[in-house]
């Protein structure tokens, strides 16, 4: 496997740092989110949420054992059983009035003497301890507190499930005179409970003492289906918690279960007055779903950044590459090839002359008198000179011929396919075009010339030796005129 080139491997480190910069960026700002909304849950929106139920239920429950205790303590409902009971329509009318001035679905009364079961309507039936559906009675009769909250059909309204107060009404000294007290439908708390559910967003149901879900809403009204019956002891991820829940009969306790990937927070509070407890629960997930969703954006923007950043890169980094590399390789003052890369195509040149046997010469030439130019017009003056000198050499040069700027006011032309002969030729030509060009600089442009025929098995800085020879025979002679390396004398 080949490694990528350094540039590529810059590009691909960019790309991960930035990347990574956006993936961490999101991920840190989700968790930190998804702290701050477990924190509002447990300490904010589940407490309130638990007191505003609280607060509604009071309507709905908690007011009718307020009602069911104020019965209890009646003196007209004591003083009308130990009368004899002789009036039935009295004790209807009272009833009926009750159930009117709060509300409630139904009243009633079962006396210990008659064991008669009073309701609005009159005598509704004769309670005995045979019959299966009486048996709440006699439990009450029995037991050592006031009152109690029973689930029971309510045999006044069709059977209705209604969930009955159930309170002593005790005479003189204590004496047992039987039960009275009031009835709300399980269908209009549950109702209620997910008109709170759908306000709140969050499930509310209430637990026994014993752990049993005793009323729960008819469904959980967009929120995730979950049983609400039976035991919390026996319920997934509920029976982590169970033993919490029902210890927490004093302050509010707050604690969470998981239920599959859900982590579900739950806030939970004995109501004394029910004589159970009020849960309230909310899935992490719903509240953190808008978040979960905004790191999905954010994470697609940082792949559309990261693929943006990544191509600018590219761009830039190539650019820079490119430019670099005219930079090394083309001079840039004249847009000629430099020496550096001049002499490597020299040698590419000789090896190929060196294959195919045909004649190469090179002209090495400069400009006249060049420092006088510069000192007498400044050197962008100069600049402009040796610039144009390198256009019009190019120009009359043939497109295969290398065009070298060998240094300062210096160049090489690199001739393949010439012998000496058609060199000086071509030097001569090169001569003629600059000192027939008007270069606007007061006084005349000349340049001097050295050709030299490559021999072969020599070194190119043999043959350059020889053309930077005759150069210099050019010069002595006079300048502007071209000089062949085969009609030089030696130096001296």
């Amino acid at each position: 496997m080949t490694a990528l080139p350094r540039k590529n491997r810059l590009v691909l480190w960019l790309s991960l740092i930035v990347a990574l910069g956006f993936l961490s960026t999101s991920l840190l700002g989700y968790l930190a989110a998804r702290g701050t909304i477990r924190g509002n849950l447990t300490k904010r929106e589940l407490p309130l949420t638990g007191d505003s139920v609280y607060s509604e239920v009071q309507r709905e429950l908690v007011r009718p054992v307020s009602v069911s205790k104020q019965m209890a303590q009646d003196t007209f409902l004591r003083d009308w059983v130990t009368g004899g009971e002789r009036d039935v329509g009295q004790i209807s009318r009272y009833l009926a009035r009750i159930q009117a001035q709060f509300g409630t679905n139904t009243s009633f009364f079962v006396s210990e003497a008659t064991r008669r079961y009073y309701s609005g309507k009159g005598v509704a039936q004769t309670v005995r301890e045979t019959d299966p559906r009486a048996r709440w009675y006699f439990r009450v009769k029995a037991m050592q507190g006031d009152y109690e909250l029973n689930v029971d059909p309510d045999l006044v309204n069709r059977n209705t499930m209604t969930v009955f107060i159930n309170y002593r009404l005790l005479g003189d000294e204590g004496r047992f005179l039987g039960v009275t007290g009031v009835g709300v439908t399980i269908n209009t708390l549950r109702a209620l409970l997910g008109r709170l559910e759908t306000r709140y967003g969050q499930q509310v149901y209430f637990v026994s003492k014993s752990g049993e879900v005793v009323l729960s809403s008819l469904q959980a009204s967009g929120l995730p289906e979950r049983s609400r019956r039976g035991s919390i002891r026996t319920l997934p991820g509920l029976s982590e918690i169970a033993a919490q829940v029902l210890a927490g009969a004093g302050q509010p306790i707050t604690t969470s279960y998981h239920l599959g990937r859900s982590t579900v927070q739950v806030n939970s509070r004995f109501v004394p007055e029910l004589g159970w407890y009020l849960v309230v629960e909310q899935d992490e997930a719903g509240a953190v779903a808008p978040f979960l969703r905004l790191l999905g954006i954010n994470l697609a923007v940082g792949v559309l950044a990261t693929l943006l950043v990544l191509g600018l890169t590219m761009l830039t980094v190539g650019r820079f590459q490119r430019r670099l590399e005219e930079l090394a390789t083309f001079d840039t003052l004249t847009g000629l090839t430099n020496r550096g890369v001049g002499e490597v195509l020299l040698e590419q040149s000789l090896r190929e002359t060196g294959r195919s046997k045909a004649p190469l010469s090179l002209v090495l030439f400069d400009i006249d008198d060049f420092k006088q130019i510069n000192d007498a017009h400044g050197h962008a003056t100069g600049d402009a000179v040796i610039r144009t000198v390198a256009r019009l050499a190019r120009d009359a040069l043939r497109e295969g011929d290398i065009l070298i700027r060998w240094g300062g006011e210096e160049f090489m032309a690199v001739l393949g396919g010439c012998a000496a002969a058609q060199a000086s030729m071509v030097a001569e030509e090169l001569r003629n075009v600059i000192a027939d060009h008007e270069f606007g600089v007061g006084q005349p442009v000349t340049i001097s010339l050295g050709a030299a025929q490559y021999r072969m098995g020599d070194l190119s800085s043999a043959t350059t030796a020889q053309a930077d020879q005759a150069l210099y025979q050019a010069k002595r002679t006079g300048k502007n005129r071209v000089a062949s390396a085969g009609d030089t004398a030696p130096l001296s």
